[in-house]
């Protein structure tokens, strides 16, 4: 997990291109999730945005699958 969005891209740059082969074939689910949207301040307006991209990772990777 990186900080924020801008951060993702530097990162995809330097992965070997069979990481995105991977990705392009459907071999490796990925999900993004940045830092800042994780564990936010104890406030009811907030929302903890790991929870909803676990969810969906869980649906297209794993429920979808079966």
């Amino acid at each position: 997990m990186v900080a924020s969005e801008d951060d993702m891209e530097s990162v995809f740059r330097r992965v070997p291109e069979r990481f995105h082969e991977m990705i392009d074939r459907g071999r490796l689910r990925v999900h993004d999730l940045y830092g800042e949207e994780t564990d936010p301040p104890k406030s009811e307006s907030r929302f903890d945005g790991s929870l909803e991209e676990i969810l969906h990772l869980i649906t297209s990777a794993g429920y979808a699958q079966t």
